[in-house]
């Protein structure tokens, strides 16, 4: 893992405050992030990530 692939996994965990209640995520933002980082690095289609990542819609 690259080091902006870790700053930016490392700052998505911190909670910040929101004014309202809002549902939670299916999917964290780290999770996402590996999904945007496998397809910058297979050259693949979206519709090509493997299921153990979220869906090509969310990421």
């Amino acid at each position: 893992m690259r080091d902006t692939e870790c700053h930016l996994k490392n700052n998505c965990g911190k909670k910040t405050h929101l004014s309202k209640q809002t549902r939670p995520p299916n999917w964290t933002k780290g999770e996402i992030l590996d999904g945007i980082f496998y397809q910058l690095r297979n050259n693949c289609n979206w519709e090509d990530l493997p299921k153990d990542l979220p869906p090509y819609s969310t990421v």
